[in-house]
């Protein structure tokens, strides 16, 4: 399963803890943004309670490794344009 700095949650916010279920992929780490900038509401949407950032990915994984195979959101807009990241 997912382990240190990686973690799947399914649309209820459980962490998943099976092969071959998808979920978005959440991150942690010491390198990872605190939040946006003068945006409460921005940061409670990508960041967790236990301080886990939403990837945006859709995953699953299959005898400890990890396979991304989608895109659970569209990234924010710049410039009027949606970008996928």
């Amino acid at each position: 399963m997912l382990t240190g700095v990686n973690r799947l949650k399914d649309l209820d916010g459980n962490t998943i803890n099976q092969d071959d279920v998808h979920g978005e992929m959440y991150i942690k780490g010491p390198c990872m943004m605190n939040g946006y900038l003068d945006n409460s509401t921005a940061t409670a949407a990508a960041i967790d309670e236990d301080c886990w950032l939403r990837r945006g990915d859709i995953a699953y994984v299959n005898k400890g490794k990890v396979y991304i195979i989608d895109r659970a959101k569209v990234s924010p807009f710049f410039n009027n344009h949606s970008y996928r990241a």
